[in-house]
C-alpha cells in the first residue's frame, strides 16, 4: 500500500499519534488517518503535548495557561478576562482538552471539568462552587470553630500533579491564582474561570 506524494512513514506516523492511533498496521492507520484528516493539532502544542506524554503535569499545567494566553492576546495581562474566554476559538480549546483527556486516560481536561459541574447542576452559584471545588480536590470547605459557633469557608488549596489526584484536578493553572480564585470563588461565583470556560465548552459542542 502507498504512501500518498509527498508524505513519508515517519509523517504519517506523526499524524496518526496526533489522532490518537497507535495501532502499527498499515490499513488500520489510514483509516484512522482518513477520519481525522481535517484534525491536526497546531504546531504550538506540541510542547505541551510532549510533556503530557511524558507526564510532566506541572509543566504541561504551566504551558497550557501560557498557550491560552498566547491564542488570546493576553500574555501582558497574564490573565484571562470572561470577555476573553467567551471568544476563545473552539479549535483552540478543543485541541487543548483533547490532548489532556488522552494522556491522562480520561481523568483530566476542561471537558471533565464540565462534566463534574453538570453533575453536581451545572449552575453558577456560590454551593457549585464549594462542591465542585471539593470533588475536584481543589480547595476543602468544612465547617471551623469560631467562638462559640461555627463559621465555614476555605481551609486548603493543594495542587497534586498526578495521576493520583482527583478526576478533574487539572488543568488548573489558568484558573489564576489560589488567592483570586478564592476571592472570586467567594464572592463572585460568576466571575469563576472555570464555570466560563464550562459554557465556551458547551457553546463549542465539546
Amino acid at each position: 500500500m502507498a504512501l500518498a506524494r509527498g508524505a513519508s512513514p515517519s509523517s504519517l506516523a506523526r499524524r496518526l499519534v496526533n489522532c490518537g492511533e497507535t495501532s502499527a498496521q498499515n490499513a488500520k492507520q489510514h483509516q484512522a488517518l482518513r477520519e481525522c484528516e481535517e484534525w491536526q493539532f497546531p504546531a504550538r502544542y506540541h510542547k505541551l503535548q510532549d510533556l503530557l506524554a511524558a507526564g510532566e503535569w506541572k509543566e504541561a499545567d504551566r504551558e497550557t495557561a501560557l498557550v491560552m494566553l498566547q491564542v488570546a492576546g493576553r500574555e501582558e495581562e497574564g490573565w484571562l478576562s470572561i470577555e476573553a474566554l467567551e471568544k476563545f476559538p473552539c479549535e483552540d480549546l478543543h485541541a487543548i482538552d483533547k490532548l489532556w483527556v488522552k494522556y491522562s486516560d480520561g481523568r483530566f481536561g476542561f471537558s471533565v471539568q464540565k462534566s463534574i459541574w453538570l453533575e453536581e447542576g451545572g449552575k453558577v452559584d456560590k454551593r457549585a462552587v464549594q462542591r465542585l471545588g471539593s470533588r475536584v480536590g481543589w480547595c476543602e470547605w468544612r465547617g471551623m470553630r469560631f467562638g462559640r459557633g461555627m463559621r465555614f469557608g476555605w481551609v486548603s488549596c493543594n495542587l497534586r500533579f498526578s495521576l493520583a489526584a482527583p478526576r478533574g484536578h487539572l488543568p488548573r493553572g489558568v484558573l489564576g491564582s489560589d488567592s483570586d480564585i478564592l476571592a472570586s470563588w467567594s464572592w463572585f461565583p460568576e466571575r469563576v474561570v472555570v464555570f466560563r470556560v464550562a459554557h465556551r465548552l458547551v457553546n463549542c459542542s465539546i
